[in-house]
């Protein structure tokens, strides 16, 4: 039976509401949710996110070596989500704090009782624990981290979109990360990925210094302004702004023009070099040039 009676510290709040009903409104009703992933009516989304351990700042730390760059070796399309908050740096300061008191307190206690020195690994710990924690009496900022990545892959090209995610999760585990796909939980990648979704799903949201988060940001693109005579060819894979292509140009207008007047389009049969040039001899026509876009096929 649903109960309809809440008390007046349950009521949530107006802002809460409405957030709630926003996402409600944009999530589609025609998702099936998977233990793994999420199936749409034309495709599949393969959920990624990391966790990973160490204290912030810590030498040698897994989030140490993870970056944006990882994501030119998946090899299908896909969605990257990086959320950043600031945390306060008071209340991680004592955080840290009572964190190094307990280990220490553990140490210690083995020490006297059972004679055991800390080891290596457990010294190095504390003394990262005791250098975040100076860096953050200092002034050096640190945030709350939400890293998730969802590979995306037709119905009828389902395995590779698995084998992608396959192979970034070996990639991830030779970092010393740890991937996680979600099981059970992929409705939070829906709920984060959305527009207008939780920015922190609460999967794993470790805390970084600055210079561990900036490189989980995507390099920031320019805009690349088309040529008089540039023509337009598609979109970018990865940036998603318009490509142009000059004969005289090349891609780039700012950039060296090419060292010869042949262009040259390879691709294995089937991949639509002929629907490209005839695109391109189309747009020249409308631009009041004409020239012969298969010579080899009218020549005598």
């Amino acid at each position: 039976m649903v109960n309809f009676l809440k008390r007046k510290d349950q009521t949530p709040s107006d802002e809460q509401a409405r957030q709630h009903q926003y996402v409600t409104t944009v999530a589609p009703d025609v998702v099936e949710v998977g233990y793994d992933h999420l199936v749409f009516s034309q495709s599949v989304l393969y959920p990624l996110s990391v966790r990973g351990t160490g204290a912030p700042g810590m030498p040698g730390r897994p989030w140490q070596k993870l970056s944006a760059q990882i994501l030119n070796e998946v090899n299908a399309p896909y969605v990257y989500s990086v959320a950043l908050r600031r945390e306060s740096p008071d209340t991680l300061r004592r955080s840290l704090r009572s964190r190094r008191t307990l280990f220490e307190g553990l140490m210690l206690a083995a020490a006297q009782k059972t004679g055991r020195r800390p080891s290596q690994a457990e010294s190095f710990l504390d003394q990262a624990m005791d250098n975040a924690e100076s860096a953050l009496q200092l002034g050096e900022p640190a945030y709350h981290a939400s890293w998730m990545l969802g590979v995306y892959a037709g119905k009828a090209q389902m395995e590779r979109g698995e084998s992608a995610r396959h192979a970034l999760e070996a990639r991830l585990r030779a970092m010393g990360l740890l991937p996680q796909r979600l099981y059970y939980i992929a409705q939070r990648a829906l709920d984060h990925l959305q527009p207008g979704g939780v920015l922190f799903p609460g999967i794993d949201e470790p805390t970084l210094m600055l210079y561990e988060a900036v490189p989980l940001l995507p390099p920031p693109t320019r805009r690349v302004m088309p040529a008089p005579d540039a023509v337009w060819i598609g979109f970018h894979a990865r940036e998603g702004r318009d490509v142009y292509f000059s004969f005289k140009q090349g891609f780039d207008p700012t950039a060296p023009p090419p060292p010869h007047a042949i262009t040259l389009i390879m691709g294995e049969m089937g991949a639509g070099k002929t629907s490209l040039m005839r695109s391109i001899m189309l747009q020249r026509l409308l631009q009041g040039r004409t020239w012969d876009a298969m010579p080899e096929n009218t020549a005598k």
